[in-house]
Order: C-alpha cells, then structure tokens, then sequence
C-alpha cells in the first residue's frame, strides 16, 4: 500500500476512464444530550444533519501502465478525498497479505507516513472489511472519491461518517448484505484500531440508521461487554417547531486520540469495577446505576428528585474515600456519566411533551457536568455557550419575543473542542447567525478564534446509497 503524494490530478484522469457505479451519502450527526455515556452503558439522543461525506465509486479496466498504478497489478483500490491531494493505493492482494500477517491489525501495523494522515481510515476500513469479507474484486480497478462538508475535529462526527461511507460501499460492491449494525461496528473497530480513539458506537449508529424528522434515542445497557443496545426513534412535540437547532463551531478542533478521551473511559472502568465491589453487585456499566431501583438501592436518593444532591463529593466520601488523591476524580467521573443518562432520560420526555424548560435544564446541566465533572469541555465552548444565550436573550427582547430565545445550550461530541448545540426560536436563528459571523465578533473578541454557524432545520435520514 501506498500514500502518493500530490497526486490528484492523475487520480482525476484515472478516474474519468472507469465507470460510475455508486453514490454515497454518509451524514454527519450532532448529539442533542448525551455525552461519553454510549461507552459507559447509558442513553443517547442524537440525529442526523444534511452535511457529512459524499462517495462516488466507479470501477473499470486501466492498463497497469497508468501512474498511479505504476506496474503494480490489479485488482487494486485507489482512494482519494478532497481532505488532501494525497492519494490512497493498494491491491486486492496487498490488503489480504496484510490482515493475514497478525492476528488484529493496527495504525502501528501502516507505513509510517500512513499512521498519521487521513488515510490511515481509509486503509483501517478496507483492512478491517476484508477480515469479515474476503476481498475478491474482478480483474479490475475500483475507485473512490471522498468529499466532505463537514468540519474535521468540528464534533460533528466526520471519522463515523468517513467509515460508515466507506464500509457500506465496499458492502455494496461486494454484494456481502452485512446489516447495518456490523456495519456500525466495524467502524467503531477502525476507530479503535486504527486512529486509537476508544470511541463508543453512538455516533455510527446515528450515521446509519437516523430518520428524517426524528431524534435517535439509543439506550447501551450492558454495553460493551456483551454489545446489546435498543433504538428507538423520537419526535418532537409541536412546539418545538418554532426552533431550529443551532450548531456552532468554535473553531477548536480536537484530536480525541491525542486527548485524554481513552483516560476517561479507563476512569471509568475502574470507578465501575470500585462501585461494584461496594455495592456488592456486578453491574455491566456505570449506566446501570442511573437506572431507578439500583439507583435508590445502593445511594439512598430517589432519582427523580434527589439526583441534584448526588454530589461528587458525596460519591468519594461514602464510595471511594479509601481511594485517597484518586477518590474525587473517580467520582467526577462517575457522576457525569449516572447523572448525564438520567439527563437524557428526562430530555426525551421533554422533547416528545414539549416541556421547554425540562429540555432547557437538561441540557444546560449537562453542559456543567461536563464542564465541570468530566472535564472534557474548553474555554472557546464555555464562551461560545454564554453568548450564544446572551445574544439569543437581547435579539428576543428586541422583538419582544414572548417564548425562550434559546433552549439549552452545551458542548456536543467528544469534547476538547469541536461545536455547541441548542434550539433557537426561529424568529431570531438568522439575525443570531449574522451576530456570530460578523467580522470581528464579541466570540472571536474574545477567543481569538474565527466560528461558523450551521442551523438545522429537522433531523435528517441516516446513511443513503444509491447505485448508478
């Protein structure tokens, strides 16, 4: 396999020759409430956006004296992407030498100037179906093209969205019907082996199977260990068509990997494993003690109402004290991830009974949580939240708007940067929007940092193919 630099415009060439043979959509997604709990057993409530990864495929015959080719036989994959004018090579028999060579492949198994570019997905991808599928293309060239509207490390979900894509079109190609959950699992495997982000798998079950007006709620009990989770769509109640969503990206881009996002979910494990041996249980995930009766039983609150007085202090104190310097940061950890899919629980409902003010709670406590207790929040997206509401606030009493201006505003994805999200009343989305892109605003003033603006109508449908 090979990385071919600058090679764009040979790739153009090659592939006007071959014949088309699939469209893509592979959308984005932005999560409404629920953050790092689809790894720690809990609810999520995401949806699909109209942005994300387009793919046209084509394949044909090339002589091997093409040179991108350069001798080397077919059949053969050539990927490209407008993230860079570099250019992905390799042959059906690269890639079965390849899986074939260790048990489980990783980034560190690709060339060195493959493990960190883009590409190193792409190659993750076709290593990872070609463990499950034998790759047995025709004596012929299979092209890819990749191109994005979505923002890289904007928190929007464009590693999912890349490998859903990408593994739903080889699926295609192939003829092999792996259904869509295997799919969604296989992209997380990329994620994990090959860009090193022990990522959850909300995100590529949003990409695959969000519906056109509807929020995606999937509840991960039990959760990684034996992979069971439920999926259940969500419509707004009427009220909520006076809003839009509003996604800001701060302009902070974020490198999970290279984050301390695979530190948190090990925090994680080893605040489960403490709490059990306590509790005297052997729950599967810390989403397991969010659910009512193992909430009540093992901390004496009732959830629905007392889940504001379930404190990290209080966890470290009656749970984790023995843990000494470790205690408060255990219990951070664990009351994000309890209380946040209580939050998601409670914004649900509020959503499908148009209670604003539950769902506008819900989502500023969240923000908080993980701000404050998870930890994976930053100055940009504390700022951006605040004058997002400032602003939504002083646009609304201008028109003397009678309604909410705006509707929970917080961090969404992984964190360490990336986008916020909240509804908007749509009298002022545009004149809020215009406030944010204008040149030198009080959000750049302040963060030096240049942010756009993406509104959203409705949720969108999940991944799309269409053959040609």
């Amino acid at each position: 396999m090979r990385l071919l630099k600058n090679y764009h415009a040979d790739f153009n060439s090659l592939f006007s020759l071959l014949t088309p043979s699939l469209d893509v959509h592979s959308p984005g997604r932005v999560n409404l409430i629920g953050e790092h709990t689809d790894y720690n057993g809990g609810n999520v409530l995401p949806f699909a956006i109209a942005q994300g990864i387009q793919i046209r495929c084509a394949r044909g015959d090339l002589p091997v004296s093409s040179s991108i080719l350069a001798g080397k036989v077919a059949p053969a994959f050539i990927i490209a992407s407008d993230l860079s004018p570099d250019v992905f090579v390799t042959t059906e028999q690269e890639m079965a030498q390849f899986v074939t060579s260790k048990k489980q492949t990783t980034k560190e198994d690709l060339p060195p100037e493959i493990q960190s570019n883009w590409v190193r997905f792409a190659a993750g991808a076709l290593a990872i179906f070609a463990e499950r599928v034998p790759l047995k293309l025709p004596q012929q060239v299979l092209g890819i093209y990749l191109k994005t509207t979505l923002p890289p490390g904007g928190g929007l979900s464009s590693s999912a969205a890349f490998c859903i894509g990408l593994l739903q079109s080889l699926n295609a190609h192939f003829g092999f019907p792996l259904p869509g959950g295997e799919v969604a699992r296989m992209a997380m495997w990329v994620e994990h082996r090959f860009a090193g982000t022990k990522c959850g798998l909300m995100d590529q079950l949003a990409v695959e199977f969000s519906r056109e007006g509807h929020f995606t709620k999937i509840d991960f009990l039990e959760f990684p260990e034996h992979g069971k989770y439920s999926l259940n769509l969500v419509k707004a109640h009427p009220v909520f068509e006076d809003y839009e969503i509003f996604v800001l990206n701060t302009g902070v881009t974020h490198s999970l990997a290279n984050s301390e996002y695979n530190l948190r979910r090990s925090t994680c494990e080893d605040a489960l494993a403490l709490l059990n041996k306590k509790a005297g249980l052997q729950e599967k995930s810390l989403g397991a003690y969010a659910r009512k009766a193992v909430f009540e039983k093992v901390f004496a609150r009732t959830i629905n109402q007392d889940a504001d007085t379930f404190t990290p202090e209080f966890l470290a104190r009656e749970f984790f004290a023995e843990q000494g310097d470790k205690a408060l940061v255990l219990s951070k950890r664990a009351t994000h991830a309890i209380l946040e899919n209580h939050r998601v629980e409670r914004a649900s409902k509020a959503l499908q009974e148009g209670n604003i003010a539950i769902l506008d709670k819900a989502m500023r406590d969240s923000h908080k949580s993980l701000n404050e207790w998870y930890e994976v929040s930053c100055e940009e997206l504390n700022i951006a939240c605040e004058l997002v509401t400032s602003k939504g606030k002083q646009l609304a009493a201008e028109i003397n708007l009678m309604q909410p201006a705006v509707v929970g505003s917080r961090m969404t994805g992984g964190g360490f940067g990336g986008s916020t999200v909240q509804l908007v009343h749509k009298s002022i989305a545009k004149a809020l929007q215009a406030c944010f892109e204008a040149p030198q605003n009080e959000y750049q003033k302040q963060t030096q940092k240049k942010c756009s603006v993406m509104r959203v109508s409705s949720p969108r449908d999940g991944f799309r193919i269409q053959v040609i």
